[in-house]
C-alpha cells in the first residue's frame, strides 16, 4: 500500500521547517506553510536560502496561532512581533522587512519575487528574479511531494552522499517501494492523497537549496548537513537535476501521516 510517511510545513520561507502529523491543504497551498517571509529592503524581493544561505540556520515552529523563530544567534521571538524585522536584520547585518500572507505589513505588496541562479554550485553566478505564484511566498507550486523510492534510487546510485529529506524541503513524503522516480509518471494525472486530490504539474527541478549546509535537527533525528556540490552533480547525472513532483490542488482536504495515496491505474 502506498501511504504518506511524512508531512512538513515551513512557517517562514527558507527557515528550518517543522515535521507534523497532518496538513490542511487549501486552494493555494498548505495552511501555515510559508506564512511569513523575510524581504530584502534594498530590492523588495523575498530572501531565500538559494542566495542567503544563513536563513537555514534559523528555525520556525507553529505554537497556537503564532510562529516562533530562533535565529542562528539564539535570539527567539514571535514572527508577528513588531521588532521581528529588527532582530533578523541585526542577525543578518542587512536591512530587512517581514511580510505575512494576506497582511499589509511593510514590503508585502512588493514581495512577489525571489532571486536565484541557474548554476547552483556557483554562488557568484548571475542572479535572476523569479515571480512567486500570486498571493503566495512559494517558489512554484502549492504542493511539493517526493517518494521514498526516489530517495532510495539516489542513495543507491551515490551511497557516498547523504540523501536526507531535509535537503529537498517537501511538504509530503510518500512511502513507496520499487524502482525510483515513480512520481515522474504522475505528471498530468490526478493523485488522491488522504482527503485531498492533487494534479501533477511537473518534475521538481532542483536549485541551490539541496547543496546548502543545514544544522542538525534533533527533533527529527537529522544530523547536520554539510554544503556539498556533489549533490548537484549526482542530481544531474542520475535524473537530469530533477527530484520530486510539483502539483496543483484539485480538491482541498486534509493529509495525514498514514493516509493512503492512490494514483491512476494507468501509471500505478
Amino acid at each position: 500500500m502506498t501511504t504518506v510517511s511524512q508531512c512538513w510545513r515551513y512557517p517562514v520561507k527558507s527557515f528550518q521547517g517543522e515535521r507534523v502529523d497532518r496538513l490542511v491543504l487549501g486552494a493555494d497551498g498548505f495552511d501555515g506553510d510559508r506564512r511569513y517571509a523575510v524581504v530584502a529592503a534594498e530590492t523588495g524581493h523575498l530572501l531565500s536560502a538559494k542566495i542567503e544561505d544563513r536563513l537555514f540556520e534559523a528555525t520556525a515552529r507553529t505554537v497556537g496561532d503564532e510562529v516562533v523563530v530562533v535565529l542562528g544567534d539564539g535570539t527567539e521571538f514571535e514572527m508577528g512581533a513588531s521588532d521581528a524585522a529588527s532582530h533578523i536584520g541585526r542577525w543578518l547585518d542587512r536591512e530587512v522587512t517581514v511580510a505575512e500572507l494576506g497582511a499589509t505589513s511593510p514590503g508585502a505588496d512588493a514581495a512577489t519575487s525571489y532571486d536565484m541562479t541557474l548554476d547552483p554550485p556557483n554562488d557568484d553566478a548571475e542572479v535572476y528574479e523569479i515571480p512567486t505564484p500570486p498571493g503566495t511566498f512559494l517558489d512554484l507550486a502549492a504542493v511539493h511531494l517526493i517518494t521514498t523510492a526516489t530517495l532510495a534510487r539516489f542513495a543507491e546510485a551515490r551511497p557516498d552522499l547523504v540523501w536526507d529529506v531535509r535537503r529537498f524541503r517537501p511538504n509530503v513524503v510518500v512511502d513507496l517501494d520499487g524502482p525510483g522516480f515513480p512520481e515522474d509518471e504522475w505528471v498530468g494525472h490526478d493523485v488522491v492523497v488522504g482527503g485531498a486530490v492533487i494534479n501533477g504539474m511537473m518534475r521538481t527541478m532542483r536549485c541551490a537549496m539541496p547543496l546548502r549546509a543545514q544544522p542538525a535537527a534533533t527533533e527529527v533525528g537529522s544530523p547536520a548537513l554539510e554544503r556539498n556540490v556533489d549533490i548537484y552533480r549526482a542530481l544531474q547525472a542520475v535524473h537530469a537535476n530533477d527530484l520530486g513532483l510539483y502539483a496543483s490542488v484539485v480538491t482541498p482536504g486534509t493529509i495525514a501521516v498514514g493516509d493512503t495515496v492512490t494514483v491512476p491505474v494507468s501509471v500505478s
